[in-house]
């Protein structure tokens, strides 16, 4: 399922950079304004592939609701947990609510069979029609189960549907909603959710009153558990992270420590109740360990523990894998902030770290620094790509950016990639014809002649 996820993640990132849509980018957050009608959004729906129901019926059941659009597959189990609560909801709210399912599925007979197991009993767009990327590049929707809320004039009110019906609001972001059309009818709908989650949540955090007490010293506790259990929370926690990293960097002497007490803090911490999101689960320590990284170039028992965690020597019990993936985050900020040392070991992440789909966990790390224009980022994903082709829906989106910058090297890379077959490829070989296209109509005279090369593989022998 991951590796599914990311591929979805990665074509829509794809599409969105190598073309401007109809629907124009919409970067605002969550209550979104748009200058997109009810009407020009019905429209639209009523002109894509349907299923379950006419464009005259579509109209009848949006006209003046709320209206969702649910990215959905049945090959997804969060999706399939998360469904039937959906459905429930709308069954709840059936004069002021409505959603369109969005399907991710492989193909029709598991979009129809999923449709009706789940009794959605909504309309949906096929599986395999384009609108249902196009509108997931405008929101930046990056995984399943993603449901996106519009008013009765179409403008957005919150893209972090499913995690209004599934966990508590930060008391910071209520006042988003209370800003927008149909923001407050929203609201009321979920009233009752939110309220029986915030009860949840109390009795979560009573649970860990120990846990508090034997922390009480550690930096940035009390910002760090009013993060505990809420959504939209992780761009707080990766900037706590991020200034916890930078204190422990500046003052390595006296604060390295903290480390090793981080992960069992991670550990301690971690709520077990259903449809909370941890403290510091999965890259939740990240930052911390990113920043680090940065400084590891010039302090060499920085780099060292970084090491020891990546290979596993440090961190071990219930949060080993995490600690693992932690250390390797910083070792990626380190090989482009100039560690040499560090760069070799990402490259050479089978051996060196005996990391099992190493890319992976590279990558979307990595992605941020090709986008900055870092070089080195540069050198070191297509390093990875030509160590193993197979992770190229990966290692794709780093190069885009770079290319479409006119990057000699990650043009390089997109013209090998064109060279895949489709079995190969899995449609990246096209994407890459794309990109080099792309950089070429903005006046790339190095992507033209790989374009060239790709059209007449003759002249490329012969040259």
């Amino acid at each position: 399922m991951i590796s599914r996820i990311s591929q979805f993640a990665v074509c829509l990132c794809v599409i969105a950079t190598l073309q401007q849509y109809a629907l124009s980018q919409d970067n605002s957050g969550d209550a979104a304004s748009s200058t997109t009608t009810q009407s020009s959004l019905i429209e639209t729906l009523k002109d894509a592939q349907l299923l379950g129901c006419t464009p005259e019926e579509l109209e009848e059941q949006l006209e003046g609701k709320l209206v969702g659009l649910y990215f959905t597959a049945k090959w997804c189990a969060p999706c399939r947990s998360f469904s039937p609560k959906l459905v429930a909801f709308r069954n709840e709210n059936a004069e002021r609510f409505q959603f369109v399912m969005m399907s991710q599925d492989e193909d029709l007979a598991s979009q129809e069979a999923y449709m009706e197991h789940a009794r959605m009993n909504a309309p949906a767009v096929r599986f395999d029609d384009p609108f249902i990327v196009q509108c997931g590049s405008r929101f930046q929707v990056a995984g399943i189960p993603t449901l996106i809320v519009f008013n009765a004039k179409g403008e957005c009110i919150t893209k972090y549907g499913q995690e209004n019906l599934t966990s508590p609001f930060h008391v910071d972001d209520l006042a988003k909603y209370e800003e927008i059309e149909g923001g407050p009818v929203w609201l009321e709908m979920i009233a009752s959710r939110q309220e029986q989650f915030r009860i949840e949540r109390e009795e979560m955090l009573l649970e860990m009153e120990d846990a508090f007490e034997k922390y009480a010293d550690f930096p940035h506790l009390d910002e760090l558990r009013s993060c505990i259990g809420c959504y939209g929370r992780s761009a707080m926690k990766q900037e706590i992270m991020t200034q916890l990293g930078r204190e422990i960097g500046e003052d390595w002497e006296n604060k390295h420590a903290l480390l090793d007490r981080l992960i069992p803090l991670a550990v301690e911490l971690k709520p077990h109740s259903e449809g909370y999101i941890g403290m510091l689960e999965g890259k939740g320590a990240g930052p911390c360990f990113v920043e680090l990284g940065k400084m590891s170039a010039d302090n060499e028992a920085i780099y060292e523990t970084l090491l020891a965690f990546a290979q596993g020597e440090k961190g071990g019990g219930p949060a080993a894998s995490n600690c693992r993936t932690w250390g390797l985050h910083g070792l990626v900020a380190a090989a482009v902030h100039g560690n040499d040392e560090a760069y070799e070991l990402v490259a050479d992440w089978r051996i060196s770290l005996r990391i099992s789909h190493g890319p992976l966990t590279i990558c979307p790390v990595l992605r941020e620094y090709c986008d900055e224009g870092n070089q080195r980022a540069v050198d070191l994903a297509a390093a990875l790509y030509r160590e193993d082709s197979y992770y190229v829906y990966v290692v794709f989106p780093c190069l885009v950016n770079p290319s479409l910058s006119g990057n000699e090297t990650a043009l390089d890379v997109m013209g090998e990639m064109a060279q895949l077959t489709e079995d190969e490829g899995r449609n990246y070989e096209k994407y890459a014809v794309q990109v080099l296209e792309a950089a070429t109509e903005r006046g790339s005279d190095y992507a033209e002649q790989l374009l060239e090369r790709l059209a007449n593989p003759v002249m490329e022998m012969t040259n």
